[in-house]
């Protein structure tokens, strides 16, 4: 299987499992609703990162990790910002520039040794 469906398919399982938990928790209260607010928020970052990795490595050769690493922070800080700024629905909050944050870095160091490991072989 080729690396691009690989991650791919990564990615959609990521994004599946967000909306799952995301749909699955609009009960819970309380100090698990963290699970509800960050969780999702998370794997869709983890997802976007996937995603964008095959791409970007075509265009960008061996910075495609910075690429994608800073389009995927961004992207999410900004609609942060436009949700705390009121262009977008939502609650801004500082807590999910660092879930995106960290999802990011996890995600590109997951990359990085996936690209890696099949470089080996």
């Amino acid at each position: 299987m080729k690396k691009t469906l690989k991650l791919q398919l990564v990615s959609l399982a990521l994004l599946s499992a967000g909306v799952w938990i995301y749909l699955s928790a609009q009960s819970v209260k309380g100090r698990l609703s963290f699970i509800r607010n960050f969780i999702p928020d998370f794997l869709w970052a983890m997802a976007f990162n996937f995603s964008l990795a095959p791409i970007f490595k075509e265009l960008f050769g061996r910075k495609y990790l910075v690429a994608t690493g800073t389009v995927c922070f961004l992207c999410g800080t900004l609609y942060e910002v436009f949700q705390y700024i009121g262009i977008c629905k939502g609650y801004g909050d500082g807590i999910d520039v660092v879930v995106y944050f960290t999802a990011t870095l996890l995600s590109c160091n997951l990359i990085k040794k996936y690209y890696t490991k099949e470089k080996k072989k």
